[in-house]
């Protein structure tokens, strides 16, 4: 299940929970995300559904004394606009976590949120991620996240591509043509794919003429620049490529799996001094076998200690 917010999106698989925090979340968010929490290490989920002028929010509580703060800074809450989406969330979220048992999560180096204000810097922040992109050019719009493209005439449905995987550029017919041979194709090689279709598209124009190119993941479009639309056309690319560059730092959607198993991963206990004969050592609740050069997988009991008269 995986559900938009208003910081970015959250997801339930099989044994997490995890919440991304996108572009319009604050950066103490985004610096956190991804949010990997097992469903056995939530101790409790505060859930408050949006209103008609304020969001809500979906928190979730590890351990006992977790300090709450402003949802918009807490990098265990993710903020709600949809009531009935939200409302839905906490219900799985809910049915997961009372599969499980509750283990408190282990410590962990992160510092303890503090409970703040919002700063005047994180509030124009805040502002200036969640305006919707209003930038058009011809039948091309950005819109939040993606460059979408109006329906055609006839059964043609409008297109969208995720903006964080567009680039686009302004410049004559031959520069365009002479950058794409140059860059991507060896000499005397064929052109295939999007670089043939660049350069087959240059041929059949008018070099001299001004174009904007739109490459996207699966097409390159080349738009043809009229007069005073030159301005326009420029200012339309660079809103396409500063959004794309701001998506690119803060991805949402990324492999589960992979999120899961880095955010779970135990790190390898460190090596014993130098010169440290085999045997048994103690490390936290058991004792880890070193055979002199690195550490094995066979662990035993602690030895019980011998009580002192």
């Amino acid at each position: 299940m995986q559900t938009n917010t208003v910081d970015g999106l959250i997801r339930l698989t099989e044994t997490a929970v995890i919440m991304e925090f996108g572009p319009t979340a604050m950066p103490v968010k985004g610096e956190a995300s991804p949010r990997v929490v097992l469903y056995e290490n939530i101790l409790e989920i505060d859930y408050q559904a949006p209103k008609t002028f304020s969001h809500g929010y979906l928190r979730l509580i590890v351990r006992e004394g977790q300090t709450k703060v402003d949802p918009i800074l807490d990098t265990y809450a993710s903020r709600l606009a949809d009531k009935k989406a939200g409302a839905a969330l906490c219900e799985a979220l809910q049915q997961k976590v009372d599969a499980v048992e509750y283990v408190a999560p282990a410590p962990s180096n992160e510092p303890e949120q503090v409970d703040r204000k919002v700063t005047a810097a994180e509030l124009t922040h805040a502002f200036k991620n969640a305006l919707p992109a209003t930038a058009t050019f011809q039948e091309y719009s950005l819109v939040g996240r993606d460059l979408q493209k109006q329906a055609g005439r006839g059964l043609l449905p409008p297109k969208t591509w995720p903006v964080a995987e567009c680039e686009a550029q302004v410049d004559t017919g031959a520069a365009i043509s002479a950058r794409v041979t140059a860059t991507r194709v060896a000499a005397g090689g064929l052109l295939f794919g999007k670089t043939g279709a660049v350069v087959g598209a240059i041929a059949k124009k008018d070099r001299t003429k001004v174009y904007l190119q739109i490459t996207t993941p699966d097409e390159v479009i080349l738009k043809e620049v009229r007069g005073l639309d030159e301005g326009k056309a420029r200012q339309f690319a660079n809103k396409l490529n500063n959004l794309a560059a701001t998506h690119r730092t803060r991805p949402v959607g990324q492999d589960a799996d992979t999120l899961i198993k880095a955010a779970t991963a135990i790190a390898p206990p460190p090596p014993p001094p130098s010169n440290v004969p085999a045997g048994w050592y103690p490390q936290g609740d058991v004792q880890r076998y070193w055979d002199g050069n690195a550490w094995t997988d066979h662990t035993a009991p602690l030895a019980p200690q011998t009580p002192q008269l």
